[in-house]
């Protein structure tokens, strides 16, 4: 069973970088359409919607002042993580989609024998790469 540990996360056009305390998942969401009509039994029936929600991920960082992250208004860029290469891997898994930052810590919280730290969340914009998952190559 693999853990987070060795995984990295790479913001392609403002090039920051951090040390990852969590990564969070990527989950996404496909709406449904109420379909029943008066022949309908027992449960109502549905259709799937067009268009699925591309999702978000949530970063938890350990804050460091010579690499803050870009300004919340930063445009859209490739963010890339990247799995932890297992043995057998020839390359790791990754999981790439341009997407933009929607929640960020700007100063984190200050206090004596803890680590300062922050968080970042990102949403998918399905613009210039859709968001996909790319699954590990055996060696």
């Amino acid at each position: 069973m693999a853990t987070g540990n060795g995984s990295t996360v790479t913001f392609a056009t403002s090039g920051f970088t951090a040390r990852f305390e969590e990564i969070g998942e990527v989950k996404q969401t496909r709406g449904k359409i109420k379909d029943s009509d008066l022949s309908s039994e027992d449960f109502h029936e549905y259709l799937p919607e067009d268009l699925a929600e591309p999702g978000e991920r949530e970063f938890k960082i350990f804050w460091e002042g010579n690499n803050a992250p870009p300004s919340i208004n930063s445009p859209a860029e490739l963010v890339t993580v990247t799995h932890k290469l297992e043995t057998g891997q020839a390359t790791a898994a990754k999981f790439i989609g341009s997407a933009f930052i929607t929640d960020l810590t700007v100063d984190p919280k200050h206090a004596n024998n803890e680590t300062k730290q922050g968080t970042l969340k990102i949403q998918y914009d399905n613009k210039a790469t859709a968001p996909a998952f790319t699954e590990a190559v055996a060696s």
